[in-house]
């Protein structure tokens, strides 16, 4: 049985998904996420998962290595990278 928090990751990178957001920016492309209220700096790294709620961006962390960064659709803006 997969756990609840795979099947949600499962459901951002769905085509229906997708289809319904206004970005268009498939999993696997470069991307850039940043406040849009105030200049707190910008993550980039490579979209993992999008749905209508959260943005999931997968990046190289130093000294950690690979780690995934879940930023809330509200208040941030995603674009290409």
């Amino acid at each position: 049985m997969r756990s609840p928090s795979r099947e949600k990751t499962a459901a951002y990178s769905s085509p229906s998904a997708r289809a319904a957001d206004p970005v268009k920016v498939a999993p696997g492309t470069a991307v850039t996420v940043a406040a849009t209220d105030a200049d707190r700096g910008a993550v980039t790294g490579t979209l993992h998962g999008l749905d209508r709620d959260r943005i999931v961006v997968r990046r190289q962390a130093d000294g950690i290595g690979p780690v995934a960064v879940h930023f809330p659709r509200h208040g941030f803006r995603l674009a290409p990278a």
